[in-house]
């Protein structure tokens, strides 16, 4: 399941003010609160490994990323 976008949706559920500012959801992977304050939105539930890869980034000597480290 996709906490970003449970996330985004419970957002949007609260901006048209139909959940309040604390819900649970219940998920595929599991149930996730999701929270908002002034401060921004929390989520808090399970995770597990979907993915593990390497990747090299090359940029011709310089990294394309401003403040990434090169990769040797």
């Amino acid at each position: 399941a996709c906490g970003s976008g449970a996330c985004a949706a419970a957002v949007a559920a609260m901006e048209a003010g139909l959940v309040d500012t604390k819900l649970k959801i219940d998920l595929p992977g599991g149930e996730l609160e999701v929270r908002r304050d002034s401060t921004g939105v929390f989520m808090k539930g399970p995770a597990e490994e979907t993915f593990f890869g390497m990747f090299e980034i090359r940029g011709g000597g310089k990294s394309i990323f401003p403040g990434a480290l090169a990769l040797k």
